[in-house]
């Protein structure tokens, strides 16, 4: 069996992006959460921040995009999407900021879902960015202070 974290590991800067990417699509479920403290300690955490942001937004983007597309495939459309409209109305941009914020929470599932219950793309950029951003700001930063402080790295 191939060892993908060694592979994302040897890769660098890349393979972190990669692996933010990959594992926030529906088809290479993964937690970046677990590596984080190897990447920080090897690289700068700003640039960890930046690629483990961007590739995990581009990666629920994807999903959003397969959502999008499959909710042509959904049968009785009108019931579904007229129920989640109003849902989606009522709650989609706290849902998705806290759901896309939960470290480890499947998130995948919920922009697929979005996209298949068309939530506007802007509403859902912006809450699924901040909740990416503020959790990996946490996570890194965090793990930064510790090593820096507790560990003397």
């Amino acid at each position: 069996m191939i060892d993908l974290t060694q592979i994302y590991i040897n890769y660098g800067l890349l393979g972190l992006f990669l692996q933010s990417f990959l594992s926030s699509t529906i088809f290479f479920p993964g937690y970046v959460e677990l590596l984080l403290p190897v990447y920080v300690k090897t690289f700068d955490a700003n640039m960890v921040f930046v690629l483990t942001s961007v590739g995990s937004i581009l990666g629920a983007l994807f999903n959003y995009g397969l959502g999008l597309a499959g909710s042509r495939f959904i049968k009785n459309k009108k019931e579904i999407i007229k129920k989640s409209k109003k849902w989606l109305d009522k709650w989609g941009d706290l849902s998705v900021f806290i759901t896309s914020f939960i470290p480890g929470f499947p998130f995948d599932v919920i922009a697929i879902a979005v996209g298949i219950f068309k939530m506007n793309i802007k509403d859902f950029v912006i809450s699924m960015s901040l909740g990416k951003a503020i959790k990996y700001a946490l996570l890194i930063y965090g793990t930064d202070f510790f090593l820096r402080i507790f560990l003397g790295v």
